[in-house]
């Protein structure tokens, strides 16, 4: 079932970064047809806010609506009735003694969490993590003509660290 027909109003990702999965879901909200069921809330947050992509993000789909402060996952939000909570590529980063606390305070305040973790400990996500770094030096040239891509050019091809990081976090 969709979201809007399990009765989720909301769509609320913490740690959602520069919120790609938001906008695509975004984007299928859009591509819905006119007199379908009211379009959900998507709000995108995080601990190091992005605020001009979400502005971006808000400027091209009304239906998002960010929390632009830091919000700490550990901390008290209050979210709106009918949330789905939507922890996407993200539960890695909380050490694992703590997720199940985390997931327990997470519950308090939304309907349901969604928990999507494209990163586990087996040899073949560890060998697809590892070739990771071939693509990582490819972004720099296929973003060569938008914002940031002399931070990418500086950060993925003279000093190296990004596909070191895309290694590391998986």
């Amino acid at each position: 079932p969709t979201a809007t027909t399990a009765g989720f109003r909301c769509v609320a990702e913490p740690g959602a970064g520069a919120a790609p999965i938001l906008r695509e879901l975004a984007l299928l909200i859009r591509s819905k047809p006119p007199g379908s069921k009211h379009p959900l809330t998507l709000i995108p947050s995080d601990l190091y806010p992005v605020p001009d992509v979400w502005h971006k993000l808000q400027q091209e789909f009304p239906n998002i609506q960010p929390i632009y402060q830091p919000v700490d996952m550990f901390g008290h939000h209050a979210w709106p009735a009918g949330t789905l909570l939507l922890l996407a590529a993200s539960l890695h980063h909380i050490p694992r003694h703590r997720r199940t606390l985390l997931l327990e305070h997470l519950l308090q305040s939304a309907t349901c969490i969604l928990i999507h973790e494209p990163v586990r400990r087996t040899p073949v996500s560890m060998l697809l993590t590892s070739l990771c770094w071939f693509p990582s030096q490819l972004t720099p040239a296929a973003r060569i003509h938008r914002t940031g891509s002399l931070r990418r050019i500086l950060l993925c091809w003279l000093i190296t660290i990004v596909p070191l990081m895309f290694v590391w976090d998986g």
